[in-house]
């Protein structure tokens, strides 16, 4: 994980501390297994999720992208509100600007938690 962090995201990780970093679900020679990574500060973690879109320009890790874990509860809910954005956004839905952040779906710039469609 450090390597990706210093070469891709171009992060000095010497001072950078972490919790737990583990590979999650079972192995499989298809694909590649998810690692979660715990830093013990805050500002480590804000450190890497700033520059995370780095990763995406990257030549030897094609498929890797850093993204939030959520509580199981939590990405039920964003299920829900990911398909309501889908549906505000259109081709034959209402055409609005939306995204989803954290708990809440944002439409034309208002903030709610939750939006019956």
């Amino acid at each position: 994980m450090t390597g990706i962090i210093q070469e891709e995201l171009g992060i000095d990780t010497a001072n950078m501390r972490f919790h737990a970093v583990r590979r999650v679900e079972k192995f499989s020679e298809r694909r590649t297994r998810p690692i979660i990574t715990r830093f013990v500060c805050r500002e480590g973690k804000d450190l890497v999720w700033s520059k995370k879109k780095r990763l995406q320009d990257s030549d030897n890790y094609e498929d890797a992208y850093i993204t939030l874990d959520y509580a199981r509860a939590v990405q039920q809910e964003r299920r829900l509100l990911i398909k309501a954005m889908i549906k505000a956004r259109g081709p034959r839905g209402l055409g609005m600007q939306s995204k989803v952040i954290d708990r809440h779906l944002i439409v034309n710039d208002n903030k709610k938690a939750h939006w019956a469609f």
